[in-house]
């Protein structure tokens, strides 16, 4: 019984000098980043907004109405210091967010393509449209950082971002396809018709 006794305490001893030395390598990393003025961040919040093109195209005449999803962002930032004070510096960072609104608009002569009776017909839409819009994107900014203060710090710059997930759907009602271009055949839809 002694033995197993003395065996187990010996063991328990050499697996806490292990876990100890490992925390140990592992302080000191942290402590040698932050002295190279290195600083990590691991975050995850919401936006607020959507998507749109820029400039909004003169074809889009009135926004009825607008709908922001949930998006939501999670992410981590690597930013070095570049001053002493740890004023300015310089980020990078990953982050995984998905985009989403939905929304209802009036617009005239707006290029797309629809789908009536299993057949896709493109044209010219006047009328209402309402479409759906959500992306999932790898995201991946290098920004230049401001701290103005302890808790408040400002970024600005580019990023590149990969779409995984791309969906844009809706329907047009209220309204008449010119097939082609706008001088095209007329194809109307009034009342409760509509299409995808």
């Amino acid at each position: 019984m002694n033995i197993k006794r003395y065996i187990i305490g010996v063991l328990a001893v050499a697996f806490s000098f292990v876990g100890a030395t490992a925390q140990v390598d592992r302080s000191l990393a942290v402590i040698k980043s932050m002295l190279l003025g290195f600083e990590y961040e691991v975050y995850a919040g919401t936006n607020i907004g959507g998507a749109s093109p820029l400039p909004l195209p003169a074809e889009i005449r009135e926004i009825n109405s607008y709908s922001p999803e949930l998006n939501l962002q999670i992410g981590a930032t690597v930013t070095k210091w570049v001053d002493v004070q740890k004023k300015w510096g310089l980020s990078l960072g990953v982050r995984l967010e998905t985009k989403g609104m939905e929304t209802k608009a009036a617009v005239k002569n707006y290029g797309m393509a629809i789908i009536q009776d299993g057949a896709t017909v493109s044209g010219r839409w006047t009328g209402m449209v309402q479409t759906r819009y959500h992306s999932q994107q790898l995201v991946f900014p290098l920004t230049a950082v401001f701290k103005a203060h302890k808790r408040l710090k400002v970024h600005a710059g580019p990023y590149v971002a990969f779409a995984f997930s791309n969906d844009f759907d809706g329907y047009v009602y209220d309204g008449y396809l010119r097939e082609g271009d706008p001088t095209g055949p007329k194809i109307s839809f009034e009342g409760d018709s509509r299409a995808n």
